[in-house]
C-alpha cells in the first residue's frame, strides 16, 4: 500500500515538472492579432499589433449572433471592413457607405467562405494571408499586392438559400394622382463600380 502510494505521487510530481517544462517560454506565443472594437452594426475600429502578420488563416467570432447559420451554398449579407494589415491600409467598407454586400458564399474568395457555420447577427474578425485571398499575383486594381496579408471584419447580417426565390404575383406600378412616375431615358448612366470579392477576379 505504501509503495503505491509513493507511486502516485512521483507520477503527479512529474505531470507537474512535465506541465511547467510546457511553458516554460521554449515554444513560441500565438501571433497577434489586430484588436477591434466597437458594436455590432457600427463601424468597426482595427487596430493593427506589432510585429509580422500570423502564416495562416485566422477567424475569429468577435460577437456571437443568434440568427440562422450560414451554409457553404448560401447567399449572405453582411457589411465589412477590410484592410492591410502592413501600413493599415483602408481595401473596404461597406459601413461608412451604408451599403452591404452580398454574394453567393461558394464564389468568394478562400478566406471568405469561412462565413459558413456563423450565426447572422454575429461580428467576425478575418486575419488573411496571401494564399487565402488573391494569391502571388494580389489585385492591382485594388493596390493589394500579392504579398499583402489583409485584415476584415464582418457584421453577418443575412442569409438565403441557394434555393430561394420570390413568390407571388407581379403587379404592375400605376402611380395615381400626385404620386411619382417614371420614363425611360435615352441616357444610360454608368452602374457605380464595386469592388469585386469573388474568387478568381
Amino acid at each position: 500500500m505504501r509503495t503505491m502510494r509513493r507511486f502516485l505521487v512521483a507520477m503527479v510530481l512529474l505531470a507537474a515538472a512535465s506541465a511547467a517544462g510546457c511553458g516554460n517560454g521554449n515554444s513560441p506565443p500565438p501571433p497577434a492579432v489586430p484588436a477591434v472594437t466597437g458594436t455590432f452594426g457600427t463601424d468597426p475600429v482595427i487596430t493593427m499589433p506589432n510585429g509580422t502578420p500570423p502564416g495562416q488563416l485566422v477567424v475569429r467570432t468577435l460577437i456571437q449572433g443568434h440568427g440562422p447559420v450560414v451554409r457553404p451554398h448560401d447567399y449572405v449579407l453582411f457589411n465589412v471592413q477590410g484592410k492591410v494589415w502592413a501600413g493599415n491600409r483602408e481595401v473596404v467598407d461597406s459601413y461608412t457607405n451604408h451599403a452591404p454586400q452580398g454574394l453567393p458564399l461558394r464564389s468568394a474568395i478562400a478566406a471568405w467562405r469561412s462565413l459558413a457555420g456563423q450565426r447572422t447577427g454575429s461580428r467576425v474578425l478575418m486575419v488573411v494571408p496571401p494564399k487565402d485571398a488573391f494569391g502571388p499575383k494580389g489585385d492591382p486594381q485594388a493596390n493589394i499586392m500579392g504579398s499583402d496579408t489583409l485584415v476584415f471584419v464582418f457584421d453577418v447580417l443575412s442569409r438565403l438559400q441557394e434555393t430561394a426565390h420570390a413568390a407571388g404575383t407581379v403587379i404592375p406600378y400605376r402611380p395615381g394622382p400626385g404620386l411619382p412616375g417614371a420614363r425611360r431615358s435615352l441616357c444610360r448612366p454608368r452602374p457605380p463600380r464595386r469592388r469585386n470579392w469573388s474568387r478568381g477576379y
